[in-house]
């Protein structure tokens, strides 16, 4: 109604409409000058009633679709076959037109070349995939053979350091007990050979003599013992395993000394036997007897000192030492093989450079597009019906030559059928939208069809000087009509009050 009103004020402007009220005035005015028939009914004027008439208007247009589809192929061949024909009504997804056989079968023959190409490409890729899991695997076992080796070493570095631990323990403690037995003995040697050399002291000048010769082995063996004394104070440092180092040479000096003064004791105590008398032999066998006993106890300890600081088991000390090494060897090479497969893993595992790989994928997403594409001008042979409606045109026969851009079919819906018109802007004030209308169509039918002006255009359009004004009217009819009906001449009556 806005844009009736906005019609109205263009086609009426102000002045008119003074032009009109000035000329009701008028009339008005005259009307009051005429002479009085009445004038004995108190001069009342008696109301004049305006006559209405109805007047029929033509309106000139065509009839037109207004809902109508264009249909292609959307590809390259022929028309092979077309199973409808102009005017039929038909249904959604209905098979329409189909493409030649030859393009058809070529279609086909894409299809089953781009799958046949796509599992290659998806057998090529999957190959290398497995392969790269192979190498995957592959280092991932050689990473817990590593990992075991490794722990393997740890365990015998741990065995071998516990191994070395214990040996140093027993030795230090073996040692010890062979200095305490050298210490005891050579207490008990001393004092055997002092009861000897007091035995000896009540003889003549001889014994005296003798005595001073005994003193003096006696001496010869302290300063040994002193030897020994200090070779026992440093051999814990010489001993091998403290620092590896042992001095067999010190070892044979200490031996020497000691056999010179056990020599000399031996001949000291010779010379007291030749001097004593038969009277005190018994005291002096018996002497003698203990100082023997005391020298054998003294040369055994000493042996067995010898035994444990002559390096006879440096081998065993060695061997531990050598397990170590070899051990803790082995773990940093583990270590470092570690870094290197675990490096190689990573690379396999997350490669961008893996150019087979990138190839593959594109091999296979190119084939998969192929086939796409196959698959898409396949069903693209044939047209089937988008909606349900009416066949308006074929625009081309079997055979015909086709591309890609080519309309061969024309769809419409029946109901969408409308009435095109223009209205002189002289009756527009008397039309309004839903305003019913008769819709004459001879072709069809001598019945006029029922209408309604569904749309009227603000703009208005002149032709040869006529300001007229574009409406579509809305057309009951049957679906049975006719797929050509936008060639049958058509025309609108509607009656308006004037």
């Amino acid at each position: 109604m806005q844009i009736l009103s906005q019609i109205k004020n263009t086609l009426f402007p102000n002045r008119v409409k003074f032009f009109i009220v000035s000329m009701v005035f008028s009339t008005l005015l005259l009307a009051s000058c005429l002479p009085n028939d009445n004038a004995n009914n108190n001069d009342i004027p008696t109301p004049q009633t305006e006559q209405v008439t109805e007047k029929e208007v033509k309106i000139k247009g065509n009839l037109v679709f207004k809902d109508r589809k264009s249909l292609d192929f959307g590809i390259t061949g022929k028309i092979g076959e077309i199973h409808i024909k102009e005017g039929q009504h038909v249904q959604q997804d209905q098979l329409l037109m189909t493409i030649d056989n030859t393009t058809k079968a070529t279609f086909h023959k894409q299809i089953q070349q781009s799958r046949l190409n796509l599992d290659n490409a998806i057998e090529t890729q999957n190959l290398h995939m497995s392969a790269q899991d192979n190498l995957i695997a592959k280092k991932e076992s050689e990473i817990a053979d590593t990992q075991k080796t490794q722990a393997i070493s740890v365990t015998s570095l741990d065995t071998a350091h516990k191994k070395l631990a214990n040996f140093e323990d027993s030795q230090v403690q073996k040692i010890t007990s062979a200095e305490q037995a050298v210490t005891t003995a050579e207490l008990k040697l001393e004092t055997a050979e002092r009861n000897l050399n007091n035995h000896a002291i009540t003889n003549a000048q001889e014994i005296v003599t003798a005595q001073k010769t005994k003193e003096t082995a006696i001496h010869n063996l302290q300063i040994a013992e002193d030897a020994l004394h200090d070779y026992r104070l440093g051999w814990l440092r010489k001993a091998p395993f403290r620092d590896g180092i042992f001095d067999f040479d010190e070892v044979n000096r200490y031996e020497t000394a000691i056999e010179i003064a056990s020599i000399a004791i031996d001949k000291a105590e010779a010379d007291l036997d030749n001097i004593l008398d038969d009277t005190k032999e018994l005291d002096k066998a018996d002497l003698n007897i203990k100082v023997t006993v005391a020298q054998n106890t003294l040369t055994n300890a000493n042996t067995s000192l010898n035994n444990l600081t002559d390096g006879s088991s440096s081998l065993t000390y060695k061997e531990l030492q050598t397990a170590i090494t070899s051990a803790t060897k082995e773990i940093e090479e583990s270590k470092s093989t570690l870094v290197k497969l675990s490096k190689e893993l990573e690379e396999l595992i997350s490669d961008p450079n893996d150019s087979q790989n990138n190839l593959n994928a594109s091999s296979v997403a190119l084939y998969k597009q192929a086939l796409v594409d196959a698959v898409t001008n396949y069903e693209k042979s044939e047209i089937l019906s988008p909606s349900e409606g009416l066949i308006y045109s074929i625009n081309g026969k079997i055979d015909d030559r086709i591309n890609n851009d080519s309309i061969v079919l024309k769809l419409v819906d029946p109901n969408s059928l409308i009435f095109q018109g223009y209205v002189e802007g002289d009756y527009l004030q008397h039309i309004n939208l839903g305003t019913a209308v008769k819709v004459h169509i001879p072709e069809l039918s001598v019945i006029p069809y029922k209408g309604e002006i569904v749309q009227i255009s603000a703009v208005p359009k002149t032709t040869r000087g006529i300001i007229t004004f574009p409406l579509e009217i809305a057309i009951e009819m049957p679906k049975t009509i006719s797929s050509n009906m936008e060639n049958f001449q058509a025309y609108v009556k509607v009656l308006i009050n004037s």
